[in-house]
């Protein structure tokens, strides 16, 4: 067995020790909701809520901090790569400061390395 505790409708912990005993590490709130779900019961992915009391679960379509750590991964390389643009004593064009703010501003647009469209690095 084990248990999905929820707080204001919204799934706070998973755990397959029963949080109703008293030597349960989790001590339990008079706001939280104990429900019962079998060992195997998948929460990878998932958004879990409480609707009238009965659990409802939804795939969680958006990214996923792996996703947007690769992403951020990638935009800094790229950075890198053009670090001598942002000195000071360094001749910048336009064109290249406006593309290392697009590559900062990346992560505002997208959040999947997939659907990336990179700016055109300028020369």
């Amino acid at each position: 067995m084990a248990y999905l505790i929820f707080e204001n409708n919204v799934l706070k912990f998973f755990t397959q020790e029963d949080p109703s005993l008293e030597s349960s590490i989790i001590k339990l709130k008079a706001e939280n909701v104990v429900k019962e779900v079998a060992d195997d019961f998948d929460i990878v992915n998932k958004i879990i809520t409480l609707v009238d009391g009965n659990i409802d679960v939804q795939e969680d379509t958006g990214p996923t901090i792996a996703d947007i750590d690769l992403l951020r991964h990638v935009r800094n390389e790229k950075l890198k790569e053009t670090d001598l643009w942002g000195l000071k004593d360094y001749p910048t064009t336009e064109q290249q400061s406006a593309y290392r703010q697009a590559l900062r501003d990346i992560t505002t647009t997208y959040s999947n390395l997939n659907d990336v469209e990179w700016p055109e690095k300028p020369e």
